[in-house]
């Protein structure tokens, strides 16, 4: 009979030590990606406004927010407003959005919605014309105007977009002088042929 307090308190001593264990744990594995990164892997980077939100199920997602496409740096300019699932059951994550918020973000697609990519560490809360805990090159956070962070997006986008040039690609490039009539282009004279050896006539025969 005593046993049976002592064994309940034991086991409950390592769940409280699994379960504290396992927040840490999972606090470790949500990493916050670089700027650089959220640009290569987004879909949609765009400044947005929370229209409306609404409770769901769909998926690890207990949101659904509809958002208003302000200004879309990167992806379908065609588009105006879309959805996007929120609110993950994903340990650690706080990716929930609220009506008349506004937010620069980086977006992916999860089946038929978007989803923010690298969850709250993938969006930036706008306080009018202010971007709020940007992350530059250096992961440095500070805020930053709009105008300069779009710019920022767009130098990157670009150097992602820039094919590099031919030298630089490590391939052997052809060497001029090896192309035929390489020595009558640079201006030398050319390589007489061999004469062919003299015809010899004999006056014996007709």
């Amino acid at each position: 009979m005593l046993r049976t307090p002592l064994l309940s308190s034991l086991v409950a001593g390592v769940v409280f030590a699994a379960t504290i264990a396992g927040s840490a744990s999972g606090n470790g594995n949500l990493r916050v990606m670089p700027t650089r990164e959220l640009v290569a892997k987004s879909v949609l980077i765009a400044r947005a406004k929370v229209e409306k939100t609404d409770e769901s199920d769909w998926g690890d997602f207990r949101q659904v927010a509809k958002l208003e496409l302000v200004d879309v740096i990167e992806g379908d300019y065609t588009l105006d407003e879309i959805r996007v699932a929120a609110n993950s059951l994903v340990a650690n994550t706080d990716d929930k959005y609220h009506k008349k918020e506004e937010w620069l973000v980086f977006l992916i697609r999860d089946g038929g919605l978007y989803r923010t990519l690298n969850y709250q560490y993938g969006r930036f809360r706008l306080d009018g014309d202010v971007v709020r805990g940007w992350r530059d090159a250096d992961s440095v956070v500070s805020d930053k105007p709009y105008y300069s962070v779009r710019e920022d997006i767009e130098v990157m986008l670009t150097e992602m977009k820039t094919p590099p040039d031919a030298g630089e690609t490590g391939e052997p490039q052809p060497n001029p002088a090896n192309a035929p009539n390489a020595l009558q282009r640079s201006g030398q004279a050319p390589v007489k042929p061999k004469p062919a050896p003299p015809k010899v006539t004999r006056t014996d025969r007709p």
